[in-house]
């Protein structure tokens, strides 16, 4: 679609992995220093799965007030805490629920070694299970503020039947007042690029502080991504 300061334009692609949507965001913006050569982002939001409503909503919330803190570029407080506190919240029942399960075999069993075995298993089991439920919620957060981020980009570039967000349309049209889409949509690849790197097993803690920090100079220094 075009706009007065470029194009914006979406596709819907096949999901990779069942229950998620993915948007390939393109955006070529044009301003005093030229065009900026189209950019395409490709982003996951919105539909995981073996999430509860309320840790959904949860998530959501956090992954905005996240986005906010980095428009905003004031760096007070660290909203990020909040995220990683749901996201360890879930890990911890995952663990619990692998633990329990062994509990039961082994006591199945009765005593002995392979009671032993199975609950020594099973402990390593749930550590396992905890790291990976941990970083699927901290992963489906970063894909939540990539996508506030596009949607700022499709309201900033006139484009607002574009967005994913359709039931925060007065939050989004407060955030996206002075916003650079480009800023915005090099926020956006921070955030997927953040994701990308969790999956090499990365302190989730400094992951998503450098992130935020380096969106907060991006959004507020349109020469950063020039």
């Amino acid at each position: 679609r075009a706009g007065a300061a470029g194009t914006f334009r979406t596709t819907v692609t096949a999901p990779a992995n069942p229950g998620t949507l993915h948007w390939t965001v393109y955006v070529r913006t044009r301003n005093a220093r030229g065009v900026i050569p189209e950019r395409q982002i490709a982003v996951e939001a919105a539909q995981p799965t073996g999430f509860g409503l309320e840790q959904r909503e949860r998530l959501r919330t956090a992954a905005e007030e996240c986005a906010r803190w980095a428009l905003a570029g004031d760096g007070e407080g660290r909203p990020w805490a909040d995220l990683l506190a749901i996201a360890s919240e879930r890990g911890k029942q995952r663990g619990a629920t692998v633990v329990d399960a062994a509990d039961e075999r082994a006591a199945e069993l009765g005593k002995g070694r392979d009671a032993d075995r199975v609950r020594r298993e099973g402990a390593e089991a749930a550590k396992r299970a905890e790291r990976r439920a941990r970083t699927e919620a901290v992963d489906v957060a970063l894909g939540l503020t990539a996508a506030w981020f596009t949607d700022l980009v499709a309201i900033a570039e006139g484009a607002p039947e574009l967005v994913r967000n359709g039931d925060r349309a007065a939050e989004l049209a407060a955030d996206a007042q002075g916003v650079d889409p480009v800023a915005a949509r090099e926020a956006a690849a921070l955030a997927m690029s953040t994701r990308r790197h969790l999956q090499v097993n990365v302190n989730e803690d400094l992951a998503l502080d450098a992130l935020f920090h380096r969106a907060a100079s991006v959004l507020g220094d349109v020469g950063a991504v020039l």
